[in-house]
């Protein structure tokens, strides 16, 4: 698939990849559509923020490329199944 951002957009995916939070601006796009969804339901995105937010200030070692975004999502899939057995 082959989508068209414009420069503007186009510079931010740039940007964030320089960032090395990301390896190519797929992985970008990527996670801005998966963030896109998951705004349906404002608890998954406030915890996935608030896990941004706690990774960016910890003085711990930085996270592989990827490894941040797999425990992101694993926190997010047990928050899921302990709200559907309450």
């Amino acid at each position: 698939m082959n989508v068209s951002l414009g420069k503007q957009l186009e510079t931010l995916v740039a940007e964030q990849v320089k960032t090395g939070l990301y390896q190519n601006n797929s992985e970008v796009v990527r996670d801005a559509l998966r963030h896109l969804f998951l705004q349906e339901d404002s608890d998954d995105t406030e915890l996935l923020a608030r896990c941004l937010r706690e990774a960016k200030n910890s003085p711990r070692r930085a996270y592989t490329p990827g490894e941040f975004r797999k425990l992101a999502a694993g926190a997010i899939a047990s928050r899921r199944r302990r709200s559907s057995i309450s």
